[in-house]
């Protein structure tokens, strides 16, 4: 009788205590910025059609070499049907032509070369910029995050004074009672704004990251940003920045495509191979 009264019950607090400790695990996540980087290229569509970019420039760079298909030419009349009397077509003859495109393809190569260093300089652009983004919104959530603690921290004070926390006053006159209410409003105003602008950058952050709606989120504690660096570092890393190498290396394809299109005025020359029937 005992253990049929309490096995059950043990059961039903075992699965409770489990599905306390997931659900404490799961709100536990706290989003850092790294992690938030991570998260927001992984989930980015622009950068995967850049990789789908790149796969079709890297394609273009192996056909770019390849030579013409042959042609094949067949001929037909009527003298070998004259010559042995019983009239009709016959084909005489089998032509096999190949274009020898020796100067067009060193342009191909090159510009088919240059143009997937630009679309590789280019994702990484796209990368950073989408990086950049999400730092934005990731400092943004927390600085809004910490502005509504000390805004709440603001009205419990101020709730405090209202409620009379100092015991030494006995008396407070209705002009400083008129005071202490108008610091409570204000606080209470601090709160509902700090809340607004909170919500603000967590649906900005919630869609760049593309987290369900009842995702509960939190972010890493704010802390004091450290020394930027010299202003000579800066100048220094300029010539390395994915902007200016993008902008640099889309030019330079420019370049060839432009050798390309110059190559292809003129036909290619061509060899053909002829067999005929006497």
């Amino acid at each position: 009788m005992v253990a049929e009264y309490f096995l059950p019950a043990l059961s039903r607090l075992f699965i409770g205590l489990l599905f306390t400790a997931w659900c404490a695990g799961a709100s536990a996540q706290v989003w850092t910025l790294e992690s938030s980087i991570a998260r927001a290229v992984e989930v980015a569509p622009e950068l995967r059609a850049a990789e789908a970019e790149v796969a079709a420039r890297a394609g273009e760079l192996t056909h770019a070499g390849a030579w013409p298909n042959p042609t094949v030419g067949l001929r037909a009349d009527e003298k070998l049907g004259i010559e042995d009397g019983r009239g009709g077509q016959q084909f005489n003859q089998v032509s096999v032509t190949q274009a020898l495109p020796l100067r067009r393809l060193g342009h191909q190569r090159r510009a088919a070369e240059l143009n997937l260093e630009s679309t590789r300089a280019q994702q990484c652009y796209q990368r950073l910029q989408i990086e950049t983004r999400t730092a934005r919104a990731f400092h943004a959530l927390q600085l809004a995050a910490e502005r509504q603690r000390l805004a709440q921290q603001r009205l419990e004070f101020a709730e405090g004074l209202r409620r009379g926390g100092d015991r030494l006053v006995r008396y407070l006159s209705p002009l400083e009672r008129t005071r202490l209410d108008i610091l409570r409003e204000t606080a209470h105003q601090d709160v509902a704004h700090a809340e607004g602008k909170w919500s603000e950058a967590l649906a900005e952050f919630r869609a760049l990251l593309a987290l369900a709606p009842q995702a509960q989120i939190e972010t890493a504690s704010l802390t004091p940003a450290a020394a930027p660096n010299a202003l000579t570092a800066l100048h220094q890393g300029l010539t390395a920045h994915p902007a200016l190498q993008a902008t640099q290396q889309a030019r330079d394809a420019s370049r060839a495509n432009v050798d390309v299109a110059r190559a292809q005025r003129s036909a290619d020359p061509t060899v053909s191979f002829f067999r005929e029937r006497d």
